[in-house]
């Protein structure tokens, strides 16, 4: 299936700077904030090669997704903030609570917890300190239900959508979801506003991703993977 594809080419350019790994949490809470101001540099979880980019971006994170091979993703401030308020709004956050950072800034997730401590006016704290809200994955989540109770909340999203976008099966607010030829596709102005090489799968507006999904009474259900299918005895088997 072909989409059209998005060229991220721009007369006005500003510089790009690599997140050191040695920054303390205080000094990527500023950079991140001037970077979303557009009084200082464009952020980048990698080293891209370039010095500039182009003006709309704040952020780049690259990923490999769960399949193929690495992508940078160009995130514009209006998306970070978009879903930092959005995910506020349905967790009914107010400034001054606390989120805890548990995962690696090198991924948006982790990137998420400082854009989110910035709206709410607050630093991240560790896992010793006590937080109103966390991130975490899996193998976290399992060895936190064996601990203090909790209130849990699944998410869907991924890079090129800002992280998650959708809460507990339903799109958040601002976000509209369907499904395309079986493939889960997402309009929202979380959704990236390109790669920096490459196409970049956007139909009318619409991202659309190589997961397979349905809506089941207006939620949205992931089924998986397409490029993780096998064809045998006529079936389709995850």
């Amino acid at each position: 299936m072909a989409y059209p594809t998005v060229v991220m080419e721009s007369a006005v350019k500003r510089k790009v700077r690599t997140i050191d790994a040695s920054w303390s949490t205080p000094q990527l809470l500023e950079a991140m904030l001037h970077a979303l101001k557009g009084d200082g540099p464009a952020l980048s979880t990698t080293d891209l090669g370039i010095e500039e980019i182009t003006s709309q971006c704040a952020l780049v994170v690259t990923t490999s997704g769960s399949t193929g091979d690495p992508k940078s993703v160009l995130l514009s401030a209006h998306s970070l903030l978009s879903n930092a308020r959005a995910t506020h709004k349905f967790l009914n956050a107010t400034s001054g609570e606390r989120w805890s950072l548990l995962l690696p800034t090198t991924h948006i997730a982790g990137l998420n917890i400082l854009i989110r401590s910035i709206e709410l006016g607050t630093e991240p704290v560790s896992l010793s300190s006590k937080a109103d809200y966390t991130a975490i994955v899996p193998t976290q989540l399992h060895r936190a239900l064996h601990g203090d109770r909790i209130n849990v909340v699944t998410t869907y999203g991924m890079t090129e959508t800002t992280g998650g976008v959708v809460y507990n099966g339903q799109p958040l607010e601002g976000v509209e979801i369907d499904i395309r030829e079986g493939l889960i596709a997402i309009k929202a102005p979380q959704v990236a506003l390109g790669y920096l090489h490459g196409d970049f799968p956007i139909n009318d507006g619409w991202f659309i991703t190589k997961d397979r999904g349905e809506l089941r009474e207006g939620k949205l259900q992931v089924l998986g993977r397409t490029d993780d299918q096998i064809i045998s005895g006529g079936e389709k088997i995850s």
